[in-house]
C-alpha cells in the first residue's frame, strides 16, 4: 500500500503576528488620540491667577462641563479643609472644594508671578496644591469667586498625560510589531539560504508537494487594502480637519446677557461661528443681526444652508438653543453680534468640521478592524488546510 507523506511547511506566523501588532498600534492610537482630542486642547488654557475684589479672590477662565479644574493656594498660607466658591453673578450657584490628595498628574508646586496687595513691587510666589473643582456647566469668562483672596485655577493636566501614554503604549506595540516582522524575515531567508539535506529516494513514500511558504494573495488581497485606507483617511481628514479649525471647536460657547439680543466674543475672519438663539425667547432672523467691533460694522458673510455638524438645536446650563445661522467677519476683531431684539444668544465656532474627522476616525477604525479580523481568519485557514492527512 502507498502512503503519502504530506511536508507541512512553516507558517508565516511572524507575518500575521507582526501584521495584527502594527494594526492594533494605529487603533490605539487613532481611536485614543481621537477621543483624547477635546479634553487635551481644552487643558492647554493658561493658569488663572484670582484678584483680590470685595474681600474675595476673583478668577475668570472658561469651564466645562465634566473638566477637572485644580485649585493651589499660596504656601504661606494655611486654608480649612474646605472653601465655598460661587459664580461671581449668581450667589446661589456655589461649589465647595474640599482639600484632597494631589493627584500624579499634578505639579506639587507652581511658581507664578504674582502682585499682592500691601506689598511692594512683585515677584514670584510658590502655590501648593488643594484641591480639585470640577466643572459642571460648559461657559466662557466664567468669573469664580471664593473665600481665599490669593488662588490659582489650573486646567487639569490629566488630559495630556493620558494622551502621552496613549501614544507611547501605541508607539510600543508598533515597534514590537515591525520586530517581530523583521525578525520573521530574517529567519526565513536563513531558511531559505540553507543547503537542504539529501532526502533518500523511496518508491513506495512518494511525498505530495508542499504548499508555498509566505502569504496567500488573499492576505494581500483583503488585509492590505483596508489598512492602506486608513492611513489614508486619517492623514486627509486630519489634514482638513485642522484647516476648517477643529481644535477651535472645543473651545466653551460664548452666552449673552438674558434678553439683550447680544453676545460678544474674539472672532478672527478664517473661523465660521455658529449663532444659537435661547427657545424661551425670541429667534432672531439674520437680517436682524449684525457683528460690530464698538461702533465699526463688519462684513458678515451667512452661509447659506446649516452645516452638518451644526445641530439644529443645542443644550447648554438647562437651556436649550435654537440654531439662527453660521457666519464668518472680514478681521480679527473682539465683536459684538447684536440681534436687535429681546433673545438670549449663544456663539461657539462651527462645529462643521465635526463629520468630518470623526467620520474619519470612525471609517479608519472599521477598516483597520476588518483588516485584522481578515488576516487572522485567513491565517486560521491556511493553518487548518497545512494541517497533515491523517494515514489510511
Amino acid at each position: 500500500m502507498l502512503r503519502f507523506a504530506v511536508v507541512r511547511s512553516r507558517r508565516p506566523v511572524a507575518t500575521v503576528v507582526g501584521g495584527v501588532l502594527l494594526v492594533v498600534s494605529l487603533l490605539v492610537c487613532g481611536v485614543g488620540g481621537g477621543l483624547l482630542l477635546g479634553p487635551v486642547a481644552r487643558s492647554g488654557q493658561d493658569i488663572d491667577l484670582a484678584s483680590s475684589i470685595g474681600g474675595k479672590g476673583n478668577s475668570i477662565f472658561d469651564m466645562y462641563e465634566g473638566d477637572d479644574y485644580w485649585i493651589y493656594q499660596p504656601v504661606e498660607q494655611s486654608w480649612p479643609d474646605s472653601v465655598t466658591c460661587n459664580v461671581f453673578d449668581s450667589p446661589g450657584d456655589s461649589w465647595v472644594v474640599r482639600r484632597s490628595e494631589r493627584p500624579a498628574t499634578a505639579p506639587e508646586r507652581i511658581t507664578h508671578f504674582d502682585a499682592r496687595e500691601g506689598q511692594p513691587g512683585t515677584a514670584d510666589y510658590d502655590f501648593a496644591y488643594y484641591g480639585t473643582l470640577r466643572g459642571d456647566r460648559t461657559k466662557a469668562f466664567l468669573s469664580v469667586e471664593c473665600t481665599p483672596t490669593d488662588f490659582l485655577v489650573v486646567p487639569s493636566r490629566a488630559p495630556q498625560w493620558h494622551l502621552a501614554a496613549v501614544g507611547i503604549t501605541g508607539g510600543l506595540i508598533g515597534i514590537a510589531g515591525v520586530a517581530v516582522l523583521v525578525i520573521g524575515l530574517v529567519r526565513r531567508r536563513r531558511r531559505s539560504s540553507a543547503p537542504a539535506a539529501p532526502v533518500p529516494a523511496t518508491p513506495l513514500a512518494p511525498t505530495a508537494p508542499a504548499p508555498a511558504v509566505g502569504p496567500s494573495r488573499r492576505a494581500y488581497l483583503f488585509v492590505i487594502p483596508p489598512v492602506a485606507v486608513a492611513m489614508l483617511m486619517c492623514g486627509v481628514g486630519g489634514l482638513a480637519g485642522l484647516s476648517l479649525g477643529f481644535t477651535e471647536t472645543f473651545d466653551p460657547p460664548d452666552i449673552g446677557s438674558a434678553r439683550q439680543g447680544v453676545v460678544s466674543r474674539v472672532m478672527n475672519n478664517h473661523t465660521e461661528y455658529a449663532l444659537y438663539a435661547d427657545q424661551a425667547g425670541e429667534t432672531p432672523g439674520r437680517d436682524d443681526c449684525a457683528v460690530r467691533e464698538r461702533e465699526v460694522p463688519h462684513v458678515v458673510r451667512w452661509r447659506p444652508g446649516r452645516p452638518i455638524g451644526d445641530p439644529e438645536t443645542v443644550t447648554y446650563n438647562g437651556h436649550t438653543y435654537s440654531y439662527v445661522g453660521t457666519l464668518r467677519v472680514d478681521d480679527i476683531i473682539i465683536g459684538i453680534v447684536d440681534c436687535d431684539d429681546e433673545s438670549s444668544l449663544l456663539l461657539r465656532p462651527s462645529r462643521r468640521s465635526w463629520p468630518l474627522v470623526w467620520g474619519t476616525v470612525a471609517v479608519a477604525s472599521l477598516a483597520l478592524t476588518a483588516a485584522a479580523a481578515a488576516g487572522l481568519t485567513i491565517a486560521i485557514r491556511r493553518r487548518r488546510s497545512a494541517a497533515p492527512a491523517p494515514a489510511p
